[in-house]
C-alpha cells in the first residue's frame, strides 16, 4: 500500500490530498505534549493502527532512520508518514501545520518577555522569588 504511493500512485487528486492531510494532522501541533516519545507513540496509534497509511515494518524503519540523523526525530518523522502516504505537497504543509503552533507560542513567548522591562510588576514577583 505504502509503496504504490511512494512511486506517485494515488486514487485521490491534489486536492483531495491536502484536504486529507489538514483534515488528519491539524490538531497534532496543538495536542502533541510529552516530547519525540509520546509523538512517536502517538504518530504509531494515529497513522499505522488507525488510518494504516503506513504498515509497521515502514513505520519502524523510519523510526530507525529519524533517530539516527541529527534534528528532531519526531518532526522528521511526522514530515515522512505524509511525504509517504500523499506525496512532496502534503508532507510539506503537514510539517507547517505540525511546526507552526510552536513557533507562534515561541513568538509570542518573546514578544511577551521584550515587553517586561527592568522589572517585574509586584504581583509576578513571588512565583520568581520563591
Amino acid at each position: 500500500m505504502a509503496i504504490r504511493r511512494w512511486f506517485g500512485w494515488s486514487p485521490v487528486g491534489f486536492g483531495n490530498r491536502l484536504s486529507n492531510t489538514i483534515r488528519e494532522n491539524y490538531y497534532l501541533g496543538f495536542t502533541s505534549f510529552g516530547g519525540p516519545p509520546v509523538h512517536f507513540k502517538i504518530f504509531h496509534d494515529k497513522f499505522v493502527d488507525k488510518l494504516q497509511w503506513i504498515e509497521e515494518q515502514v513505520y519502524q524503519e523510519l523510526f530507525s532512520v529519524c533517530q539516527a540523523f541529527s534534528g528532531p526525530g519526531s518532526t522528521k518523522m511526522h514530515y515522512c508518514i505524509n511525504l509517504i502516504h500523499d506525496g512532496f505537497p502534503s508532507a510539506i504543509l503537514g510539517f507547517i501545520i505540525w511546526s507552526l503552533p510552536g513557533a507562534l507560542a515561541m513568538y509570542g513567548l518573546s514578544v511577551g518577555v521584550a515587553n517586561i522591562g527592568d522589572s517585574l510588576p509586584g504581583q509576578h514577583m513571588p512565583f520568581f522569588q520563591g
